[in-house]
């Protein structure tokens, strides 16, 4: 802009609103001169009016609104098949109004910022999906489309629990039952410490088989015993031909309590999510006394105690000190369908065809050896019976004939298993 004036007439040049509207030459002046500025890009879509005041005069500069254009920091994004969340930014100017929907609110939907002005974050939430298949959804911002794909959930094989690096699916199992399975399952039904998977997980699910599952139903009840135990052996053995395939529901363990399966599983049928009905005590397991079997070693005897007549009763139980070198010796009467003892500090043995013991007597089941004084710490870890002909829950307790020393209660399970 020129100034005009007589020769010696000084005069200044200052802008009303310097955050746009800048002087860069010509702040001062003699006489005759020019006075040039600078503007700002509009950030907003309303027009401004800045003024310029030269000497006493007043020059108004006005500039436009800039247009409403509408941008995304991301064309997309991804989501687990356990769900989740996630945000994306938009970029307006200031005073430029946008909405955004979901195409499908039943699994993408838009938590905060479905309505804005200007800049802003629209936040969504992914819900888990329960289908193999992945699934895409759309979010609409400021006509804008933001693409979510989801993965297809993971699948996995009913009893296929070994080998393992996770819990969840898909880092678990090799595609086929076999007699590793067996022996986790065996001990996780009887509550080995370091064998029960969070019960929030993929690989508990897989190793819960009873109620088995069929064409419209999924099967499982929230709970491991011995009815998990023998559907897994017939399918191990090819008794059951069945093989099922679940689909990952994506659960996530979040905090330390649900990494005790025991603990959450005992807590989700108190709280009603599996009940079933109360059953009372019918039943024992009995440990004897220590008794010297070796100059090196000792034994305690394990019965089966019946507080009613016990017919065709399917058994299994686990104990140990989770240390000594133990071994569980059977007897020609009563050999178990399996057993395994090879695990430092852990006998755990089922007899899944059946036995029989009258009410008031005990059945001698086997005898655990280990190093002398180390019985004086043995504890069942869990127990699970169940008939063979109802296929209904036997509710056995743990006890004791013996002396001090021996905690047939002491540990997960104690009680007998649920």
């Amino acid at each position: 802009m020129t100034v005009t004036a007589p020769g010696g007439c000084g005069w200044t040049a200052a802008s009303s609103d310097t955050t746009w509207l800048t002087i860069t030459a010509g702040s001062t002046g003699s006489g005759n001169g020019t006075v040039s500025y600078a503007v700002t890009a509009n950030p907003n879509s309303t027009q401004r009016v800045g003024t310029l005041t030269i000497g006493t005069q007043s020059f108004t500069v006005t500039q436009a609104g800039a247009a409403c254009t509408y941008t995304l920091s991301a064309a997309g994004a991804s989501a687990g098949a356990g769900g989740g969340s996630g945000s994306v930014t938009v970029t307006a100017p200031g005073g430029c109004g946008w909405t955004a929907a979901s195409s499908d609110t039943t699994w993408l939907t838009i938590t905060a910022g479905s309505t804005g002005s200007g800049n802003g974050t629209v936040s969504y939430a992914v819900t888990a999906n329960p289908n193999s298949a992945q699934r895409v959804g759309t979010l609409t911002i400021a006509a804008q489309s933001f693409t979510v794909t989801q993965a297809g959930a993971f699948t996995y094989l009913v009893g296929d629990v070994y080998p393992y690096t996770t819990d969840m699916a898909p880092y678990f199992g090799d595609g086929i039952l076999n007699i590793l399975d067996l022996i986790q399952e065996l001990f996780a039904v009887n509550n080995v410490p370091g064998f029960v998977p969070a019960a929030c997980s993929d690989r508990f699910d897989a190793m819960d088989t009873y109620p088995a599952d069929t064409a419209t139903t999924r099967g499982g009840d929230g709970v491991l015993d011995i009815r998990d135990l023998i559907l897994e052996l017939f399918r191990v053995d090819d008794l059951d031909l069945a093989r099922p395939i679940r689909t990952s529901r994506g659960g996530v363990c979040l905090d330390a309590a649900s990494q005790s399966s025991a603990d959450t599983t005992e807590a989700s049928r108190r709280a009603g999510l599996f009940p079933r009905p109360p059953a009372t005590v019918q039943g024992a397991l009995a440990l004897g006394d220590p008794e010297k079997s070796s100059e090196a070693e000792e034994r305690v005897p394990v019965y089966l105690k019946a507080g009613r007549d016990l017919t065709r009763v399917a058994v299994t139980f686990a104990l140990g000190d989770q240390r000594s070198h133990l071994r569980f010796v059977t007897t020609a009467e009563t050999p178990p369908s399996l057993k395994q003892d090879s695990q430092p500090g852990v006998v755990a043995a089922a007899w899944l065809e059946g036995l029989s013991v009258r009410a008031g007597e005990r059945l001698l089941l086997g005898y655990v050896v280990g190093p002398a004084g180390a019985l004086a710490n043995l504890k069942v870890y869990g127990m699970s019976a169940s008939g063979l002909d109802d296929n209904r829950e036997v509710r056995l307790e743990a006890s004791s004939t013996g002396g001090p020393g021996v905690n047939p209660s002491n540990g997960p399970g104690g009680k007998g298993k649920y």
